[in-house]
Protein backbone atom coordinates (compact mmCIF):
# COMPACT_ATOMS: atom_id res chain seq x y z
CA UNK A 1 0.00 0.00 0.00
CA UNK A 2 1.56 3.32 -1.04
CA UNK A 3 1.74 6.33 1.28
CA UNK A 4 -1.01 8.31 -0.46
CA UNK A 5 -3.54 5.50 -0.15
CA UNK A 6 -2.50 4.80 3.44
CA UNK A 7 -2.93 8.46 4.37
CA UNK A 8 -6.38 8.59 2.76
CA UNK A 9 -7.43 5.53 4.75
CA UNK A 10 -6.09 7.05 7.97
CA UNK A 11 -7.96 10.27 7.28
CA UNK A 12 -11.12 8.25 6.81
CA UNK A 13 -10.51 6.45 10.11
CA UNK A 14 -10.49 9.78 11.96
CA UNK A 15 -13.87 10.72 10.47
CA UNK A 16 -15.25 7.27 11.29
CA UNK A 17 -14.06 7.53 14.89
CA UNK A 18 -15.69 10.92 15.34
CA UNK A 19 -18.95 9.59 13.92
CA UNK A 20 -18.95 6.50 16.17
CA UNK A 21 -18.04 8.53 19.25
CA UNK A 22 -21.03 10.81 18.72
CA UNK A 23 -23.14 7.96 20.10
CA UNK A 24 -20.96 7.81 23.26
CA UNK A 25 -20.25 11.44 24.12
CA UNK A 26 -19.08 10.86 27.71
CA UNK A 27 -15.57 9.80 28.71
CA UNK A 28 -15.20 6.24 29.95
CA UNK A 29 -14.09 5.14 33.39
CA UNK A 30 -10.74 3.36 33.21
CA UNK A 31 -10.24 -0.07 34.74
CA UNK A 32 -7.41 -0.09 37.27
CA UNK A 33 -6.01 -3.59 36.74
CA UNK A 34 -4.73 -3.15 33.16
CA UNK A 35 -2.55 -0.56 31.41
CA UNK A 36 -2.07 -0.41 27.64
CA UNK A 37 1.39 0.67 26.48
CA UNK A 38 1.60 2.16 23.01
CA UNK A 39 5.05 0.69 22.48
CA UNK A 40 7.39 2.76 20.31
CA UNK A 41 10.11 0.10 20.45
CA UNK A 42 8.21 -2.85 18.98
CA UNK A 43 8.90 -3.43 15.27
CA UNK A 44 11.18 -0.36 15.07
CA UNK A 45 14.34 -0.65 12.98
CA UNK A 46 16.02 1.93 15.22
CA UNK A 47 17.47 0.41 18.39
CA UNK A 48 17.27 3.85 20.01
CA UNK A 49 13.52 3.33 20.27
CA UNK A 50 14.19 0.08 22.13
CA UNK A 51 16.40 1.99 24.58
CA UNK A 52 13.67 4.54 25.28
CA UNK A 53 11.03 1.86 25.67
CA UNK A 54 13.14 -0.18 28.08
CA UNK A 55 13.33 2.79 30.45
CA UNK A 56 9.65 3.64 30.01
CA UNK A 57 8.68 0.05 30.76
CA UNK A 58 10.88 -0.07 33.87
CA UNK A 59 9.53 3.20 35.29
CA UNK A 60 5.92 2.20 34.55
CA UNK A 61 6.32 -1.16 36.26
CA UNK A 62 7.51 0.73 39.34
CA UNK A 63 4.48 2.99 39.04
CA UNK A 64 1.94 0.22 38.38
CA UNK A 65 3.28 -2.82 40.29
CA UNK A 66 -0.03 -4.72 40.37
CA UNK A 67 -1.30 -4.05 36.88
CA UNK A 68 -1.21 -6.18 33.74
CA UNK A 69 0.51 -4.49 30.78
CA UNK A 70 -0.74 -4.84 27.22
CA UNK A 71 1.85 -3.78 24.60
CA UNK A 72 0.63 -2.47 21.23
CA UNK A 73 3.15 -1.52 18.56
CA UNK A 74 3.20 1.96 17.02
CA UNK A 75 5.57 1.06 14.15
CA UNK A 76 3.96 -0.89 11.32
CA UNK A 77 0.28 -1.68 11.03
CA UNK A 78 -0.95 -4.44 13.36
CA UNK A 79 -4.37 -5.98 13.82
CA UNK A 80 -3.76 -5.80 17.58
CA UNK A 81 -4.29 -2.05 17.37
CA UNK A 82 -7.88 -2.73 16.36
CA UNK A 83 -8.47 -4.80 19.51
CA UNK A 84 -7.42 -2.22 22.09
CA UNK A 85 -9.74 -2.08 25.06
CA UNK A 86 -11.66 1.16 25.25
CA UNK A 87 -11.67 1.08 29.06
CA UNK A 88 -7.87 1.05 29.60
CA UNK A 89 -5.51 3.95 30.13
CA UNK A 90 -3.13 4.03 27.16
CA UNK A 91 0.35 5.46 27.66
CA UNK A 92 2.25 6.64 24.60
CA UNK A 93 5.91 6.23 25.45
CA UNK A 94 8.65 8.60 24.41
CA UNK A 95 10.55 9.25 21.16
CA UNK A 96 9.90 11.89 18.43
CA UNK A 97 6.23 10.95 18.20
CA UNK A 98 4.62 14.36 17.57
CA UNK A 99 4.85 15.43 13.93
CA UNK A 100 3.23 18.09 11.79
CA UNK A 101 1.36 15.33 9.95
CA UNK A 102 0.53 12.63 12.49
CA UNK A 103 -0.36 10.19 9.72
CA UNK A 104 3.37 9.70 9.10
CA UNK A 105 5.04 8.41 12.30
CA UNK A 106 2.25 6.41 13.89
CA UNK A 107 0.37 3.26 13.09
CA UNK A 108 -3.16 3.54 14.36
CA UNK A 109 -6.38 1.52 14.14
CA UNK A 110 -8.33 2.09 10.96
CA UNK A 111 -11.72 0.77 12.10
CA UNK A 112 -11.72 1.21 15.87
CA UNK A 113 -9.91 4.47 16.59
CA UNK A 114 -12.92 5.39 18.73
CA UNK A 115 -11.56 2.98 21.39
CA UNK A 116 -8.71 5.46 21.95
CA UNK A 117 -10.94 8.48 22.55
CA UNK A 118 -9.64 10.58 25.48
CA UNK A 119 -7.68 7.61 26.84
CA UNK A 120 -4.06 8.31 25.81
CA UNK A 121 -1.52 9.90 28.15
CA UNK A 122 1.89 11.03 26.91
CA UNK A 123 5.06 9.88 28.68
CA UNK A 124 8.19 11.89 27.83
CA UNK A 125 7.02 12.45 24.26
CA UNK A 126 8.96 14.66 21.87
CA UNK A 127 8.17 16.77 18.82
CA UNK A 128 10.33 17.13 15.73
CA UNK A 129 10.85 20.87 16.31
CA UNK A 130 13.73 22.44 14.39
CA UNK A 131 15.74 25.41 15.65
CA UNK A 132 13.23 26.03 18.42
CA UNK A 133 10.57 27.19 15.95
CA UNK A 134 7.16 25.50 16.39
CA UNK A 135 5.69 23.93 13.27
CA UNK A 136 2.03 24.12 12.36
CA UNK A 137 0.11 20.89 12.94
CA UNK A 138 -2.16 19.92 10.07
CA UNK A 139 -5.85 20.20 10.82
CA UNK A 140 -6.16 16.40 10.87
CA UNK A 141 -3.27 16.11 13.33
CA UNK A 142 -4.91 18.65 15.61
CA UNK A 143 -8.20 16.72 15.46
CA UNK A 144 -6.45 13.42 16.12
CA UNK A 145 -4.45 14.64 19.13
CA UNK A 146 -7.46 16.32 20.72
CA UNK A 147 -9.48 13.16 20.10
CA UNK A 148 -7.07 10.63 21.62
CA UNK A 149 -5.33 12.60 24.39
CA UNK A 150 -6.98 12.47 27.80
CA UNK A 151 -8.11 16.06 28.55
CA UNK A 152 -8.07 15.33 32.29
CA UNK A 153 -4.52 13.93 32.46
CA UNK A 154 -1.20 15.69 32.79
CA UNK A 155 0.85 14.81 29.74
CA UNK A 156 4.62 14.36 30.06
CA UNK A 157 6.96 15.74 27.39
CA UNK A 158 10.74 15.59 27.18
CA UNK A 159 11.53 19.29 26.66
CA UNK A 160 10.14 22.82 26.67
CA UNK A 161 9.95 23.04 22.87
CA UNK A 162 7.57 20.07 22.78
CA UNK A 163 5.45 21.68 25.49
CA UNK A 164 5.24 24.89 23.46
CA UNK A 165 4.41 22.90 20.33
CA UNK A 166 1.34 21.32 21.95
CA UNK A 167 0.27 24.70 23.31
CA UNK A 168 -0.07 25.96 19.72
CA UNK A 169 -3.15 23.75 19.34
CA UNK A 170 -4.56 24.50 22.78
CA UNK A 171 -3.23 21.42 24.61
CA UNK A 172 -1.83 22.97 27.79
CA UNK A 173 -2.27 20.18 30.37
CA UNK A 174 1.39 19.35 29.74
CA UNK A 175 4.55 19.30 31.90
CA UNK A 176 8.21 18.93 31.01
CA UNK A 177 9.61 15.84 32.74
CA UNK A 178 12.74 15.41 30.59
CA UNK A 179 13.24 12.14 28.73
CA UNK A 180 12.29 9.05 30.71
CA UNK A 181 15.74 7.63 29.97
CA UNK A 182 17.16 10.30 32.31
CA UNK A 183 14.91 9.92 35.34
CA UNK A 184 17.51 7.94 37.31
CA UNK A 185 20.35 10.41 36.60
CA UNK A 186 19.97 12.09 39.98
CA UNK A 187 22.65 14.34 41.52
CA UNK A 188 23.83 11.48 43.74
CA UNK A 189 24.11 9.12 40.77
CA UNK A 190 25.93 11.70 38.66
CA UNK A 191 28.57 12.03 41.38
CA UNK A 192 29.50 8.38 40.73
CA UNK A 193 30.28 9.02 37.04
CA UNK A 194 34.05 9.40 36.51
CA UNK A 195 35.41 12.82 35.59
CA UNK A 196 38.62 11.72 33.87
CA UNK A 197 39.40 10.14 30.51
CA UNK A 198 39.48 6.35 30.12
CA UNK A 199 41.58 4.07 27.93
CA UNK A 200 38.92 3.18 25.32
CA UNK A 201 35.85 4.86 23.84
CA UNK A 202 32.42 3.92 22.50
CA UNK A 203 31.14 6.04 19.64
CA UNK A 204 28.21 6.23 17.20
CA UNK A 205 27.38 7.88 13.89
CA UNK A 206 23.94 8.64 12.46
CA UNK A 207 23.05 7.46 8.98
CA UNK A 208 20.16 9.92 8.49
CA UNK A 209 22.06 12.97 9.82
CA UNK A 210 25.34 12.86 7.93
CA UNK A 211 28.12 15.43 7.89
CA UNK A 212 30.95 13.39 6.34
CA UNK A 213 33.70 15.92 7.07
CA UNK A 214 32.80 16.40 10.73
CA UNK A 215 31.93 12.75 11.34
CA UNK A 216 35.26 11.65 9.87
CA UNK A 217 37.03 14.25 12.02
CA UNK A 218 35.29 12.87 15.11
CA UNK A 219 36.26 9.26 14.38
CA UNK A 220 39.86 10.10 13.52
CA UNK A 221 40.23 12.27 16.62
CA UNK A 222 38.90 9.47 18.81
CA UNK A 223 41.42 7.10 17.23
CA UNK A 224 44.27 9.45 18.16
CA UNK A 225 43.19 9.85 21.77
CA UNK A 226 42.02 6.33 22.71
CA UNK A 227 43.61 2.90 22.51
CA UNK A 228 40.48 1.25 21.08
CA UNK A 229 37.44 2.83 19.41
CA UNK A 230 34.22 0.80 19.49
CA UNK A 231 31.25 1.85 17.35
CA UNK A 232 27.74 0.71 18.20
CA UNK A 233 25.59 0.12 15.14
CA UNK A 234 22.31 1.67 16.35
CA UNK A 235 20.85 1.37 12.85
CA UNK A 236 22.28 -1.03 10.28
CA UNK A 237 23.05 1.80 7.85
CA UNK A 238 25.46 3.29 10.42
CA UNK A 239 27.97 0.51 9.73
CA UNK A 240 28.19 1.22 6.01
CA UNK A 241 28.44 4.96 6.65
CA UNK A 242 31.31 4.61 9.15
CA UNK A 243 33.14 2.19 6.85
CA UNK A 244 32.80 4.60 3.93
CA UNK A 245 34.25 7.42 6.03
CA UNK A 246 37.33 5.48 7.13
CA UNK A 247 38.03 3.26 4.12
CA UNK A 248 39.82 -0.09 4.11
CA UNK A 249 40.15 -1.63 7.55
CA UNK A 250 37.59 0.79 9.03
CA UNK A 251 40.39 2.74 10.66
CA UNK A 252 40.70 0.08 13.34
CA UNK A 253 37.09 0.50 14.48
CA UNK A 254 35.54 -2.40 16.36
CA UNK A 255 31.81 -2.72 15.77
CA UNK A 256 29.30 -3.48 18.52
CA UNK A 257 26.34 -5.15 16.83
CA UNK A 258 22.92 -3.59 16.24
CA UNK A 259 20.50 -5.02 18.83
CA UNK A 260 20.10 -3.19 22.13
CA UNK A 261 21.01 -6.46 23.87
CA UNK A 262 24.47 -6.28 22.28
CA UNK A 263 24.96 -2.74 23.60
CA UNK A 264 23.77 -3.82 27.05
CA UNK A 265 26.27 -6.68 27.12
CA UNK A 266 29.07 -4.41 25.94
CA UNK A 267 28.35 -1.80 28.62
CA UNK A 268 28.11 -4.47 31.31
CA UNK A 269 31.60 -5.66 30.35
CA UNK A 270 33.34 -2.35 29.53
CA UNK A 271 31.67 0.46 31.52
CA UNK A 272 34.66 0.86 33.85
CA UNK A 273 37.18 1.30 31.00
CA UNK A 274 35.40 3.45 28.40
CA UNK A 275 34.08 6.91 27.64
CA UNK A 276 31.21 7.60 25.24
CA UNK A 277 31.55 10.24 22.51
CA UNK A 278 29.11 10.08 19.58
CA UNK A 279 26.12 11.42 17.69
CA UNK A 280 23.46 8.99 18.89
CA UNK A 281 21.58 10.67 21.76
CA UNK A 282 20.14 7.65 23.51
CA UNK A 283 23.31 5.61 23.22
CA UNK A 284 24.89 8.45 25.17
CA UNK A 285 22.15 8.61 27.80
CA UNK A 286 22.16 4.81 28.11
CA UNK A 287 25.92 4.99 28.69
CA UNK A 288 25.42 7.64 31.40
CA UNK A 289 23.00 5.27 33.12
CA UNK A 290 25.80 2.70 33.17
CA UNK A 291 28.11 5.21 34.87
CA UNK A 292 30.09 6.04 31.72
CA UNK A 293 31.62 9.50 31.22
CA UNK A 294 29.76 10.65 28.11
CA UNK A 295 29.54 13.42 25.54
CA UNK A 296 26.70 13.58 23.00
CA UNK A 297 27.40 15.30 19.69
CA UNK A 298 24.28 17.35 18.86
CA UNK A 299 23.06 16.93 15.30
CA UNK A 300 19.36 17.77 15.72
CA UNK A 301 16.83 19.33 18.08
CA UNK A 302 16.59 16.38 20.47
CA UNK A 303 20.03 16.52 22.08
CA UNK A 304 20.07 20.31 21.75
CA UNK A 305 16.75 20.76 23.57
CA UNK A 306 17.53 18.25 26.32
CA UNK A 307 20.98 19.77 26.86
CA UNK A 308 19.42 23.22 27.20
CA UNK A 309 16.80 22.04 29.69
CA UNK A 310 18.80 19.45 31.68
CA UNK A 311 22.50 20.20 31.21
CA UNK A 312 23.09 16.97 29.30
CA UNK A 313 26.80 16.78 28.33
CA UNK A 314 26.62 17.79 24.67
CA UNK A 315 28.61 19.61 22.02
CA UNK A 316 27.51 20.92 18.64
CA UNK A 317 29.02 18.93 15.79
CA UNK A 318 30.26 22.09 14.08
CA UNK A 319 32.24 22.95 17.24
CA UNK A 320 34.23 19.71 17.31
CA UNK A 321 37.43 21.13 15.76
CA UNK A 322 37.80 23.72 18.50
CA UNK A 323 36.38 21.78 21.48
CA UNK A 324 36.68 18.03 21.00
CA UNK A 325 40.22 17.42 22.20
CA UNK A 326 39.75 19.40 25.41
CA UNK A 327 36.44 17.62 26.08
CA UNK A 328 38.27 14.30 25.78
CA UNK A 329 41.38 15.12 27.77
CA UNK A 330 40.23 17.53 30.48
CA UNK A 331 38.38 16.32 33.61
CA UNK A 332 34.69 17.28 33.68
CA UNK A 333 31.83 16.55 36.01
CA UNK A 334 28.41 15.29 34.95
CA UNK A 335 25.72 17.55 36.42
CA UNK A 336 22.32 16.60 35.03
CA UNK A 337 19.52 18.89 36.21
CA UNK A 338 16.17 17.07 36.31
CA UNK A 339 12.70 18.62 36.72
CA UNK A 340 12.16 16.28 39.67
CA UNK A 341 9.00 18.01 40.93
CA UNK A 342 7.38 17.63 37.50
CA UNK A 343 8.37 13.97 37.30
CA UNK A 344 6.77 13.30 40.69
CA UNK A 345 3.66 15.30 39.79
CA UNK A 346 3.18 13.25 36.63
CA UNK A 347 3.61 10.00 38.54
CA UNK A 348 1.32 11.01 41.41
CA UNK A 349 -1.69 11.53 39.14
CA UNK A 350 -1.95 7.72 38.89
CA UNK A 351 -2.12 7.08 42.66
CA UNK A 352 -5.76 5.99 42.44
CA UNK A 353 -4.75 2.97 40.31
CA UNK A 354 -3.02 1.38 43.31
CA UNK A 355 -5.61 1.99 46.02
Amino acid sequence: MNKTVRNLIKSGSINLAFAKSAFHPHDRQFVTDTITLLDTGMNSQNAGDAIIMSYADARLRELFPKQEFLHLQTHGQSSALERARADTLKILCGTNILWRDMRQPLAWPLLHLDAYRHSVCLMAAGAAVKNGVPFEFTQESKRLLKFILDPHALHSVRDENTKRQLATIGITNVINTACVTMWKLTPDFCKTIPTGKHRDVLTTVTDYGKDPAMDKYMLETLSRHYDTVYLWVQHEEDRAYASALLGAGNGGLRFVEHPKAALDAFLDDHASTIDYFGTRLHAGIHSLNHGVRSMVVSIDNRARDIAKDCNLPAVEREDLPKMMESLIENPRETKIVLPQDNIETWKNQFASFNR
